[in-house]
């Protein structure tokens, strides 16, 4: 599900928890360490990201944070934001020179150092294993 996510309506706030759950509490923040990720620059991406990326000069930025059921892509150019909320059952993760998210037919390539966001690769790693283990 790819969402304008600039100004937030009580719909769109709704079908992101029904998807992915509640943001974290700050308790849950302290317990579990690290849930987001530091900006990466985007390399490559499928159609349905068209609108948003322009194919201009500018840089457009993606950053990831985790959820109970999944994860949302946060996508950031100028003023405006978009998110791609991603439930662990759809998610595909690949790294490499870049790391590569599929889900439901779109991909995003990320640019990112060797030890760019790695422990929270593994998180998210970990919790899909967890999740996809569960009676859900």
């Amino acid at each position: 599900m790819i969402v304008k996510t600039t100004y937030f309506d009580k719909k769109t706030q709704e079908a992101i928890i029904a998807k992915v759950g509640k943001p974290f509490s700050p308790l849950d923040v302290i317990k579990k360490g690290m849930i987001g990720s530091s900006r990466m620059i985007i390399k490559d991406y499928s159609q349905g990201f068209d609108a948003f990326i322009n194919k201009n000069m500018d840089l457009t930025y993606a950053s990831i944070g985790l959820r109970p059921k999944g994860i949302i892509v946060i996508l950031s150019k100028s003023y405006f934001n978009l998110s791609w909320v991603i439930s662990y059952h759809h998610l595909s993760i690949y790294k490499t020179d870049v790391l590569s998210i599929h889900a439901e037919g779109e991909f995003l390539k990320l640019q990112i150092k060797k030890k760019q966001n790695k422990k929270l690769i593994e998180k998210i790693l970990l919790y899909k294993s967890k999740y996809m283990n569960s009676d859900v």
